[in-house]
């Protein structure tokens, strides 16, 4: 896989989908979701996770602070 140019992960918030996995066990316990449904949802949530990973993996950062050397 081709690498892309990505900001440096310091000067930006982070991105790591932690909220949405917080969110998705909180809706699924509160409304009492299916067992099925509950299986479809996490399943969704690890695809989502993997391709950040991936995404991450594949990332050249770029410090958009860094003074260029002359």
């Amino acid at each position: 896989m081709k690498k892309t140019k990505t900001i440096k992960r310091t000067n930006l918030p982070a991105r790591m989908p932690w909220g949405m996995t917080a969110l998705a066990y909180l809706l699924m316990d509160k409304f009492q979701i299916s067992g099925i449904i509950q299986g479809v949802i996490w399943t969704l949530i690890v695809l989502f996770w993997l391709a950040v990973i991936v995404s991450i993996w594949n990332e050249d950062d770029i410090d958009i602070f860094d003074k260029p050397k002359v």
